[in-house]
């Protein structure tokens, strides 16, 4: 079908049936009649399902090219061939990343005939037992630095209300959030959490404050703690930020609500009569993401942690932590559970070499 565009290897699934294709059935689809409640019968659709038929200006030629089916979260594409609709129907998409940013929904007005992109209201959080691999992955990966005498540091923390990174870059809704481009997951970047640590690190330290009272780099990286945590251009720092993946995932939708748009497009004064317009978003709220550090020596990775708890708690990460977003609570260190494991691993390796 020309007018659909899923990826090659999505499977559409087609259904097909016969009715009579004139102006005053589309009508009565509209209208709610007996001919809509077939329809839905027919494709399964709930009792909320709306349908909205283009027709053309003369009433005898009958149906004009496509028909558009809404059923919440899923809109089906009808086209037709002859005296038979055929009903395209999108499967749903497990990858939450591959939905967000090319397969977002399409809302359309039947009395303005308008088309615009729907906010995946619906978008459903990853499957419990792909994370639940990934986590056991990243454990196994750890234990294997572990076997080779890197230190490591491994904390869990709760986010305290809600958490959105990556809100400003680039997306068709104008909003976005960081997801993984093959998990499919949120999760917070490496470069994200050594940045808002050596932030706060700078902050914090009143050593790295000028005689002006702002901050100067040059003095922290005279500073051979810091030096050796984050490096600088001639120097490689010790400590490797890796992701932080999520426990599980909670989805929630929020929104922003500007209510002075036509000043801040530069046309008009700041006045009450401007209608505010709502601008969705999408974020994740109590979940646990798990942070990792390592590091050949263990003093790095000490001095970190002085710091790292603190940074979460007070300054926060993501976007919009002046609001309230992007704070965490609840840390636990799970840096045993590596070392457990590996030494799980080594006593069973070593009762395996006696046995032979």
């Amino acid at each position: 079908m020309p007018n659909y565009h899923p990826s090659d290897t999505t499977k559409i699934v087609k259904s097909e049936f016969v009715t009579n294709l004139d102006t005053c059935y589309a009508r009565g689809l509209n209208a709610g009649t007996d001919g809509l409640q077939n329809l839905r019968c027919q494709l399964r659709l709930s009792a909320n399902a709306r349908v909205w038929v283009k027709t053309r200006d003369n009433q005898t030629r009958g149906i004009e090219g496509k028909w558009l089916i809404m059923d919440g979260k899923l809109n089906l594409l009808i086209s037709r061939n002859g005296n038979r609709l055929e009903v395209y129907k999108r499967p749903p998409i497990e990858n939450c990343a591959l939905e967000y940013s090319y397969f977002l929904e399409i809302h359309t007005d039947a009395q303005s005939d308008k088309w615009d992109i729907d906010f995946p209201r619906y978008i459903q959080p990853p499957e419990p037992n792909l994370i639940a691999h990934l986590r056991d992955r990243q454990i196994q990966q750890l234990v294997q630095f572990a076997k080779q005498d890197i230190k490591l540091y491994c904390v869990d923390a709760i986010v305290d209300w809600r958490l959105v990174v990556g809100l400003g870059s680039e997306h068709v809704q104008e909003t976005n959030m960081t997801l993984h481009h093959i998990y499919g997951i949120p999760y917070i970047p490496g470069s994200a959490v050594k940045g808002v640590l050596r932030h706060w690190w700078l902050q914090e330290n009143e050593d790295f404050i000028d005689n002006k009272g702002k901050i100067d780099e040059k003095l922290a990286l005279e500073d051979a703690d810091f030096l050796t945590v984050f490096g600088s251009q001639e120097q490689r720092g010790e400590v490797q930020f890796l992701d932080a993946y999520p426990d599980e995932v909670n989805f929630a939708i929020d929104i922003m609500n500007p209510h002075y748009p036509d000043y801040y497009s530069g046309n008009k004064p700041p006045t009450d009569h401007q209608n505010p317009v709502p601008i969705n978003f999408l974020t994740v709220e109590e979940t646990t993401f798990r942070f990792v550090f390592l590091a050949k020596d263990q003093k790095p990775l000490d001095e970190l942690k002085k710091r790292f708890q603190k940074t979460l708690e007070i300054k926060g990460i993501g976007a919009k932590t002046s609001v309230g977003y992007g704070y965490f609570r609840g840390f636990n260190d799970q840096t045993d559970i590596i070392t457990d494991e590996l030494k799980r691993q080594q006593e069973a390796a070593e009762k395996q070499r006696e046995t032979k």
